[in-house]
């Protein structure tokens, strides 16, 4: 009989990380002939990621990020009852707040299940970060696994002496890349690109700020992405008259095609886990200048693959865009090197074969 995956996401309206992660390995999965099932809150745009028929794609009722006891509880016995009924072999779930919900329902039922928070809540900038710091303690006791996607999540959470090494892994996160990269760009303006949604995370004040001190130079940053905070953005690149430095485009699906067409990936943040904007600018060949937080250090080798500034530093990200800015032919050598790593470390192949590791252990009743 082939083995059931139920995988749990707790929102569908933001096309993140976690959303493409699962994505990814329910095609996988599923083409190896595995019946894979994607219970997710809401009925957003993430759905759209999910092309293979094979995979179930359904709603969890009433599970959405805000707190709501009554609506919670709901969620909470739907996933239960869920559970009871697949009896599925693997249960993984995704993101902080159904990840809570999966784990109390497997303990309650004592059944495996994996857990990947995709950056702990408690990394999150303006947030109660020891109230979710205390949650996420009190939570590694109904865990079975924990999957950190980077050596600085797993480190955070075995800091605090409560969780069996032996339950804590770190698998990387991996992407797809079609392509190779591109030839030399031959444009007069050299193009950064950021793809990320706006949202608090993402830290656009900062990259505003370090395009400000560089007006005189010539190059023109491309941002991708939708979010709640775009219009705050759209207004204050508008208010600082960089509107001939900035260009919106929305949420795309075409991705790759601005990567090929971008010289110099930028990712300027408050948090991260391990984010995969990153790693698929590296297997399009591009350098990379990124904030200094969460596993972004894991991915980018400071002078050889990209740069690295502190967060909200937009003078240290200024200087950073101006290595390239002066020196174009660091563009390609950097670029060349970050592909090397991507290739090394964080293509999907990679992450896919980990996880089947993962997966087999459980099926052989080893974990």
């Amino acid at each position: 009989m082939r083995a059931r995956v139920l995988f749990f996401l707790t929102r569908s309206d933001a096309l993140g990380g976690a959303a493409v992660h699962v994505a990814d390995l329910s095609d996988s999965l599923s083409k190896m002939g595995m019946k894979v099932t994607v219970l997710i809150g809401g009925n957003g745009p993430v759905r759209s990621l999910f092309e293979n028929d094979s995979v179930e794609v359904e709603t969890v009722p009433f599970l959405s990020r805000k707190v709501s006891p009554a609506k919670d509880l709901v969620a909470f016995l739907y996933i239960f009852w869920r559970i009871c009924r697949e009896k599925p072999d693997i249960v993984s779930s995704h993101t902080s707040k159904v990840g809570m919900l999966v784990r109390i329902a497997c303990h309650l039922l004592g059944h495996t299940n994996i857990y990947t928070p995709h950056c702990w809540s408690f990394f999150q900038v303006g947030k109660p970060s020891g109230v979710y710091k205390l949650m996420e303690i009190v939570m590694t006791l109904f865990s079975s696994i924990i999957v950190c996607v980077s050596k600085d999540e797993k480190k955070a959470i075995e800091s605090e002496r409560l969780m069996s090494r032996a339950r804590v892994l770190v698998i990387h996160n991996g992407m797809k890349v079609v392509r190779e990269p591109k030839d030399p760009c031959d444009d007069n303006e050299l193009n950064f690109v950021q793809i990320a949604r706006f949202e608090a995370q993402k830290d656009f004040d900062t990259l505003f700020s370090a395009i400000d001190l560089l007006r005189d130079r010539s190059f023109v940053v491309h941002l991708i992405g939708e979010g709640p905070l775009r219009e705050n953005a759209l207004q204050k690149v508008e208010q600082m008259d960089l509107g001939d430095k900035v260009i919106f485009y929305g949420q795309r699906r075409d991705v790759e095609y601005f990567l090929r067409r971008g010289r110099v990936y930028i990712l300027s943040t408050h948090w991260e886990g391990l984010p995969r904007s990153i790693i698929e600018a590296m297997g399009a060949g591009m350098p990379i200048i990124a904030t200094r937080v969460g596993g972004i250090p894991e991915l980018v080798s400071e002078g050889r693959t990209g740069h690295l500034f502190m967060p909200e530093d937009y003078q240290a990200l200024a200087r950073c865009m101006d290595r390239f800015l002066s020196n174009p032919d660091l563009i390609l050598q950097f670029g060349k090197r970050s592909r090397e790593t991507f290739r090394r470390k964080f293509a999907y192949d990679h992450m896919l074969a980990n996880y089947l590791s993962l997966y087999d252990a459980i099926l052989d009743h080893e974990i």
